[in-house]
């Protein structure tokens, strides 16, 4: 009975950061659309399935075995950083590198420079913190949303 209130707190926490996550993401592809040309909307989605593509296929797993570990988990957190970093780079490097062949392979040679472009997402995302895990694991749902909702708002 004791994480009752936690889970309803944590459950609360996280519908509505996923409701304003659908809702500002939904807002930012009207304005987009509403900018862009077709042509140039479809190169941007191109080059975002291409980024969500990658970071799907290398995620580590380094997040879930922090927050189920039951040991003091502080002292991978700086391995977890490292990975992170490296794993941003080299995702930087293949989308840099090979934009022009993924661009040749779905027949838009105008998305080579979104897809440029776009890497730099990657290697910035691979500097954010993986302690914020702790806040996860500590059910501490409140402050991981603050996080999650800069990270969110500065992505955007």
């Amino acid at each position: 009975m004791g994480y009752t209130k936690d889970t309803i707190k944590g459950v609360t926490w996280v519908g509505g950061f996923r409701i304003f996550t659908r809702i500002f993401s939904f807002v930012k592809l009207a304005v987009l659309a509403r900018l862009l040309s077709p042509n140039e909307f479809g190169s941007f989605g191109l080059a975002l399935l291409v980024l969500t593509l990658v970071e799907t296929i290398t995620q580590s797993g380094i997040s879930v075995f922090l927050i189920q570990e039951r040991k003091n988990v502080f002292k991978y957190i700086n391995s977890a950083y490292f990975l992170s970093v490296i794993r941003g780079l080299l995702i930087f490097l293949f989308l840099y590198l090979s934009a022009f062949f993924i661009a040749g392979f779905f027949g838009s040679l105008s998305s080579v420079k979104l897809i440029q472009l776009i890497s730099i997402v990657a290697l910035i995302r691979g500097f954010s913190n993986p302690a914020r895990v702790i806040y996860l694991k500590n059910l501490e749902f409140r402050k991981e949303i603050y996080f999650s909702t800069v990270v969110f708002l500065v992505d955007s």
